[in-house]
């Protein structure tokens, strides 16, 4: 499947002097097991060990929590504590569609986050590239994403 970047606001800086960012961002559907899938859109992001979404939609979505086993994350922002629950994934770009089941990390909502930047979801080694072989071609824009031989949901 190949998904166009998508545009993102930015403050020029004296290394990237545009106000237009484009990132690969890919549209993705998320729900608890056995529940709806909602449409997200995911980061795909290489450097991130662990998928994350934030608390606010682990309750829209009504997944369980394992509050019993915490974990750090560490970041540009600091020290955060998040905790894993089970969710359904789901890719689509018709006429295909792959879904598979994860353990996804769920973290704080920043206070200054707007709705929609609740609404991301961070694509990382554990929960999605484990799954997937992506590949990046910035000059054309776009991001090219399959399923890997450590596939295991259903794909049609």
């Amino acid at each position: 499947m190949i998904y166009p970047f998508r545009p993102f606001p930015t403050s020029p800086s004296r290394a990237y002097p545009l106000d237009v960012i484009y990132r690969p961002v890919i549209p993705i559907w998320i729900g608890a097991p056995g529940g709806r899938r909602l449409p997200y859109y995911g980061l795909l992001d290489t450097g991130s060990d662990d998928t994350k979404m934030s608390f606010s939609e682990a309750e829209r979505l009504g997944v369980t929590v394992d509050r019993s086993d915490p974990i750090l994350f560490r970041g540009l922002g600091g020290i955060a504590r998040g905790y894993y629950g089970e969710v359904v994934l789901e890719l689509r770009q018709s006429p295909r569609s792959w879904v598979w089941s994860a353990k996804v990390a769920f973290v704080p909502d920043e206070k200054e986050d707007a709705p929609e930047d609740r609404m991301r979801v961070i694509l990382g080694h554990a929960g999605f590239f484990r799954h997937f072989h992506a590949s990046f071609d910035f000059q054309r824009g776009r991001a090219r994403v399959r399923p890997n031989g450590l596939f295991v949901g259903l794909g049609s």
